[in-house]
């Protein structure tokens, strides 16, 4: 009996301090005062990447082993001529590379490493029309680039349960996640 008493106090014991509250640890968050204003209908101000031509998206950095930081980030062309921003992103988007020797600004574009696949022809990859919102981490010594693609599957049969939808729900509808895996940025 006696060893019975034991074992419940020291699992009671054991129980109580696992599930006992941590302490509260605060988060200090700082505001810094920015140098912006307003020109015409935009903010201008400074920023980590700006582009006036295109929206831009999603950015992901990474410091690389040449101790530079490397950004992958979603853009599409904006302008009257283009969809509006909530259709653009998913009709028109491409993943562009930009480098920086800081981690909070000065990042310069260097190219665009993916769009959608219908660029090269093929309508039907599941990546054709688009491709959006890149991650990128470094496994080992590999750098492994996720992001979502998107395809549009057509119009579907009567009857079925997408056949009242529109192009871009059907797109937005068929998205995946993709990966590339590369060993450098210069691959």
């Amino acid at each position: 009996m006696k060893s019975k008493i034991s074992i419940f106090i020291f699992s009671f014991l054991v129980l109580f301090v696992c599930c006992s509250e941590k302490e509260n640890q605060s988060l200090n968050i700082k505001a810094l005062p920015i140098s912006a204003k307003i020109i015409n209908e935009d903010l201008a101000g400074p920023n980590v990447l700006g582009d006036s031509d295109n929206f831009v998206w999603g950015a992901s950095v990474i410091k690389g082993d040449d101790q530079k930081y490397h950004m992958f980030y979603s853009f599409w062309e904006s302008g009257k001529d283009q969809p509006i921003f909530s259709d653009g992103w998913l009709l028109l988007s491409k993943i562009a590379y930009a480098v920086s020797e800081y981690p909070d600004r000065d990042f310069q574009f260097q190219k665009v490493i993916l769009k959608g696949r219908i660029y090269e022809g093929d309508s039907t990859a599941w990546d054709a029309v688009s491709v959006h919102n890149p991650h990128i981490k470094k496994f080992s010594n590999k750098y492994y680039l996720y992001y979502t693609g998107s395809k549009d599957p057509g119009k579907q049969p009567p009857g079925s349960q997408g056949e009242s939808l529109n192009k871009r729900n059907r797109i937005q509808q068929s998205q995946q996640i993709g990966v590339i895996e590369f060993a450098n940025f210069n691959d």
